[in-house]
Order: structure tokens, then sequence, then C-alpha cells
């Protein structure tokens, strides 16, 4: 019998950013992807720890600087 297993996912809305660079235009001639498609965003996944969520690490000393 095989355990069950949880597919976590985030879902990142930074694909347009992506494939109008020089880096993604280029990945998109690679993958043979032609057109007038925008990319929209990306989804990771990955398997979560058998213990859950973790708690979030403390926030960084003067990580954000408004100006």
């Amino acid at each position: 019998m095989r355990n069950a297993v949880n597919v976590n996912f985030c879902y990142i809305y930074r694909a347009k950013e992506v494939f109008e660079s020089n880096e993604g235009k280029k990945l998109l001639e690679k993958w043979g992807i032609k057109g007038d498609y925008v990319g929209i965003g990306n989804v990771i996944l990955g398997y979560g720890l058998p213990e859950g969520i973790k708690e979030a690490a403390p926030r960084k000393a003067d990580y954000i600087i408004r100006i």
C-alpha cells in the first residue's frame, strides 16, 4: 500500500516579465513556442514536509527601505 503524498504549490505572477526578457525569449525559442503568447504565471510544485508547514523565519532587520 502506498502512502498518501501531498504536493504543495505556489503560484508566481511573474511570467509576463520573465518571457519579455532576453533570456525568456531565448527559452521560448528553444521550446519552439512562437506566436502572440503572453506569460501569465508560473507554478512551482514540491513535496511538503511530513510535519507540516514550519513557522516563517524572523524578518531581517532593515531589509525593507522606504523612500
